[in-house]
């Protein structure tokens, strides 16, 4: 038995699955058959008695922001949690990518790994921080507090890095209510702001081998 991934869609999550064959050796637990996509999630899944637990079909596969973290392997041929086909690269449990050039998109957090496509080895993130164009969003904050009111969610997601006009430091976003709109922060705001400009603020990598 094997789970087959063909969505290109951004921000889809594969979680809390168990993919048991008792026919050792065949198939992949995850198989993701498509060369792209943006935004995956790969986390807690067990796959059992298969030949490999997570896996890429094609042979030039992209996947951009992929986060495979706690997926275990159990009596898999290959005890590799994760093989991407195309690569001579098994990883499990930390977010990688392959890219052509650095990411420009996209939030990347410390030990984050970026490998090339296109030659050399890649890149690794030094930084925690969120890659893209100034925000059009607006904030409205109060200081002492870490509820943040935005005038759009649009672009917004949690774990993003940002900037708020007026407010010292960066902030991450911890939730988000799309029903009501209100967003946490990890750290209070420090000043009181309405309607303040929003900007990411950009990760740092540095290059492999380093």
């Amino acid at each position: 038995m094997q789970c087959i991934y063909e969505s290109q869609g951004l921000y889809t999550k594969i979680s809390g699955n168990t993919i048991y064959n008792d026919r050792k050796g065949f198939g992949s637990g995850i198989k993701l058959a498509f060369e792209a996509g943006e935004g995956l999630r790969i986390n807690d899944n067990i796959t059992k008695g298969l030949n490999i637990g997570i896996s890429t079909s094609e042979t030039n596969s992209r996947y951009v922001n992929i986060q495979l973290t706690n997926n275990k392997s159990v009596s898999n041929t290959n005890l590799d949690s994760v093989i991407f086909n195309s690569y001579s690269t098994s990883q499990a449990g930390m977010k990688t990518s392959f890219l052509s050039s650095q990411p420009i998109r996209g939030t990347w957090n410390a030990g984050d790994i970026v490998y090339n496509t296109t030659g050399g080895t890649g890149w690794k993130c030094s930084a925690s921080g969120t890659a893209g164009s100034t925000l059009a969003n607006l904030a409205s904050a109060t200081s002492g507090s870490s509820t943040i009111t935005f005038d759009s969610l649009v672009y917004l997601e949690v774990g993003q890095y940002i900037n708020i006009a007026g407010v010292a430091g960066t902030k991450r976003i911890v939730a988000i209510d799309w029903f009501t709109g209100a967003t946490e922060i990890d750290i209070a705001a420090d000043a009181t702001v309405s309607n303040a400009a929003t900007s990411f603020v950009a990760p740092l990598f540095v290059a492999l081998p380093f």
